[in-house]
């Protein structure tokens, strides 16, 4: 199957997931999802199986081919030069900006369903590039380029 074909079905999936709440350490679709939990759940949907320290961001900002020019189906990682701290799927890009479906608003806190209401915390899309640009992206990788 073609790349563009499998990230299609991918980003798919990962839109399956939108309004789902953050789940610190989470990774199934009914109790909740962290960032690395969430992509890799997308991942697996299409038969990229990541395993052990693959799982985290740093290790997907590590184990992937880094691009300068992100597409549907690349995971955008942020963080600091030490290590990638946050993922988050590229959904659709226009131009200079760059839509992704990431888990977010939580943190270490959010352990259960009322701290991620009260956090606001849960799957969502958002908008990187351009205006709308957070200040630790880091890059890009291509999951689908091995």
């Amino acid at each position: 199957m073609r790349r563009d074909s499998l990230a299609l079905i991918a980003d798919e999936y990962a839109r399956s997931f939108l309004g789902l709440p953050y789940l610190w350490g989470g990774d199934d679709p009914i109790a909740g999802f962290d960032c690395s939990g969430l992509c890799i759940e997308v991942l697996q949907g299409v038969g990229l199986f990541p395993h052990g320290s693959d799982t985290t961001a740093d290790g997907l900002w590590r184990k992937y081919l880094r691009v300068t020019v992100p597409r549907c189906g690349c995971l955008a990682l942020f963080g600091s030069k030490e290590r990638a701290t946050h993922v988050a799927w590229v959904t659709r890009v226009y131009g200079e900006a760059v839509y992704i479906i990431e888990a977010g608003g939580g943190g270490s806190t959010t352990v259960d369903l009322a701290a991620a209401i009260k956090q606001n915390a849960y799957i969502r899309m958002r908008q990187i590039g351009g205006s709308g640009t957070r200040g630790d992206l880091l890059g890009y990788v291509d999951p689908f380029e091995v």
